[in-house]
């Protein structure tokens, strides 16, 4: 179990939990006055120290964390190289990293991928021989198509029409599309 996962944080809440109760009982039942306030403030400083100890900050983000719920596909505090697949319609970096291989897309196809960087980087490779049109909306962030033209704060979108259009949003972010 990983210090700062979900599970430790639960069974962390949950010993407080524990100890706050047993207090509560100890101060009904035999007037022992237990400062909850005081060790529940120490407990949790050193569960922060122990885990800045045995897993520092520098390796939180070291395995891929994606979360997928049907169609989307969310980074949060990660980093990682992705590649398209067939169900995938939405990608969000959250305050990571994300490189996204999309070269599998056919001429053929019609289908809207939408890309989102919430002070975060995405990094989109689109193959050379399909056509795709592409839509940047940036509020304080950067969406780069493969032509280098850019929006900062707006919208702009290409002239192509294609089947395929990509989507992308950047908020304090960036999007940058690469032609592999």
């Amino acid at each position: 179990m990983r210090w700062f996962s979900v599970e430790a944080l639960s069974v962390f809440f949950g010993g407080l939990c524990i100890l706050f109760g047993i207090s509560l009982i100890l101060k009904t039942f035999w007037n022992i006055d237990v400062p909850l306030f005081r060790i529940g403030i120490s407990l949790f400083l050193i569960y922060v120290g122990l885990g800045l100890i045995f897993q520092p900050p520098w390796k939180w983000g070291a395995r891929e964390k994606v979360f997928q719920k049907g169609s989307e596909r969310s980074w949060i505090f990660s980093s990682a190289q992705v590649q398209l697949d067939a169900e995938a319609s939405t990608f969000n970096a959250i305050f990571s990293s994300v490189e996204a291989d999309f070269t599998s897309l056919k001429p053929e196809e019609k289908r809207v991928i939408q890309c989102n960087a919430v002070f975060g980087s995405l990094v989109v490779y689109v193959p050379q021989h399909v056509p795709v049109r592409f839509e940047g909306h940036a509020v304080f962030g950067n969406v780069e198509f493969p032509d280098k033209k850019s929006v900062s704060f707006g919208l702009l979108s290409s002239d192509n029409e294609s089947g395929v259009v990509i989507v992308a949003n950047a908020v304090f972010g960036s999007v940058e599309f690469k032609v592999k």
